[in-house]
């Protein structure tokens, strides 16, 4: 398994660390279709400021502003969840969570 952890935002601290183990254990027990089999998941966790989530969300999808939360699939295209490996980039934007969350 692949699984990249990177905090590149200034909001809040993070503990990288503990976010790896603790998607690691997901990846783990989880599975895709219930399988636990996570040798072959390749998955990258980006946190990230407000302005570069928002370039991502204009050029990606078409929005403007900031989300909290933008998921890539580089498995095969389908319109039902497939069984196999998780193949994917998450990009969290922590202030757009934080201001979520308040809300």
């Amino acid at each position: 398994m692949t699984l990249t952890v990177r905090n590149r935002q200034r909001l809040k601290r993070l503990d990288c660390w503990l976010l790896r183990r603790v998607a690691t254990w997901a990846l783990r027990e989880t599975g895709p279709g219930g399988e636990p089999d996570s040798a072959a998941h390749e998955m990258g966790v980006l946190f990230v400021e407000s302005a570069r989530m928002a370039r991502l969300n204009w050029r990606y999808l078409g929005h403007e502003g900031p989300t909290d939360v933008i998921t890539f699939d580089y498995g095969k295209p389908s319109t039902l969840p497939q069984p196999g490996p998780l193949l994917g980039d998450l990009f969290i934007c922590v202030q757009v969570a934080v201001e979520q969350g308040i809300a």
